[in-house]
């Protein structure tokens, strides 16, 4: 996919989706992924001559689209405006030094863990970690926390330093965001958790990192690591975890950046192609503003000049079942990547926090692998990857 077409597909998405998710203003889609030390990411792959990133876009683009891919048609609704927080007030609770403890539930198979309900709930766990299970492996138990993650070109340092907490009304995310990261304080603080692996960057995280997650680097974050309301801060979970806790923890980045790059690519793409589809579905040849995008879809797909909006309407579907297949190709290739981080880890108790829309087939890999773990949902989460994963498939 060349440049022009990557570049038009964010303006037409940037005019019909979420500016902080999508990231229009800081080129970033709602996967998790790294952006630059020093500029923010540019989505399109074009111009790009390394193997690995050749090599990532050849593992996303293989055809045709795996069968595992077709879903039966969902109504059609518009990809969303930015959400408001589900619970501002919980997410400033979470927020406050002396934040509610709350009840607690064992987790099956880690005898000295618990989950406090104020920050999630055992949403189930892997067969492998049961005691009739074929093949278990008794040293590994991976706590699979889902997150929903705020894009990582979206600025959220304060204007007027120490000012987090002013932010988090503004933030959808803030209150996942928080209770993530007092759960794993929590068991990191008793002893219990040592080991953190993450999405979103492909190499560790330690003194001297200095690629930046919104807005915010390592350093800047130790800075801020002595406050009290440093748990206000919204950033990635693992740089934020290092900055306080790295003498006891041990953050190891589970995923793969030229991966990343390509995920986020595939995801820009289906939004460019639904905004194509909203516009012409059902327009008329005649509708002025319709033969602008009729335009734009013969220009960027090089269709013959005489294209009607119905013919240009099936080669949009034709490509959005593309997509579907890179993006879920983007998990399962992301996902091996991260199984095997797991497998060559310490055999302990280990947290893997990642989007949720991950979280099925890591599962059902951990399952295959006889790695016992729970699936755990904290507070304030919602799978936006799936909602727009939905949307997707219903213009197939």
């Amino acid at each position: 996919m060349n440049r022009r077409l990557s570049a038009a597909f964010l303006l037409l998405a940037c005019g019909m989706s979420s500016l902080q998710n999508l990231g229009c203003a800081s080129s970033q889609t709602t996967t998790a992924g790294a952006p630059s030390a020093a500029t923010t990411p540019d989505l399109s792959l074009s111009d790009s001559s390394p193997s690995d990133t050749e090599a990532a876009q050849k593992a996303l683009r293989p055809n045709p689209v795996p069968e595992a891919v077709a879903a039966p048609k969902l109504a059609r609704t518009p990809i969303p405006l930015i959400p408001k927080p589900a619970n501002p007030e919980a997410a400033a609770r979470l927020a406050d030094q002396d934040a509610p403890k709350g009840n607690t539930t064992p987790i099956q198979g880690l005898a000295t863990f618990s989950l406090s309900d104020a920050h999630g709930q055992i949403a189930e766990t892997c067969s492998a970690g049961k005691k009739d299970s074929p093949k278990k492996d008794n040293g590994r138990f991976v706590l699979l926390i889902k997150q929903w993650h705020t894009a990582p070109g979206v600025n959220t340092v304060p204007k007027v330093a120490g000012r987090e907490r002013d932010l988090l009304k503004s933030i959808p995310q803030a209150e996942n965001q928080i209770a993530i990261y007092r759960m794993l304080e929590n068991w990191i603080g008793q002893g219990l958790l040592r080991h953190v692996l993450v999405e979103g960057c492909g190499y560790g995280i330690s003194r001297g990192f200095e690629t930046r997650f919104n807005g915010w680097n390592l350093r800047a974050l130790e800075k801020r690591a002595g406050r009290a309301d440093y748990a206000a801060v919204i950033t990635h979970i693992g740089l934020k975890l290092e900055a306080k806790l790295g003498p006891v923890l041990d953050t190891i980045c589970a995923d793969n950046d030229e991966l990343i790059k390509a995920h986020n690519l595939a995801f820009s793409d289906g939004r460019g192609v639904a905004g194509f589809l909203t516009r012409l579905n059902g327009a008329s040849d005649t509708d002025p503003k319709a033969r602008s995008y009729l335009s734009s879809v013969i220009d960027i797909y090089r269709l013959p000049p005489s294209t009607t909006v119905e013919q240009a309407v099936t080669q949009l579907k034709t490509e959005m079942k593309d997509v579907i297949g890179r993006i879920q190709r983007g998990f399962e290739e992301r996902n091996k990547v991260m199984l095997r981080k797991i497998l060559s880890s310490p055999a302990r108790p280990m947290a893997l926090v990642v989007g949720g829309a991950h979280a099925p087939d890591l599962k059902a890999r951990l399952e295959k692998e006889g790695v016992p773990c729970a699936v755990i949902e904290p507070n304030g989460y919602r799978s936006e990857d799936d909602e727009l994963i939905n949307q997707l498939l219903s213009w197939q």
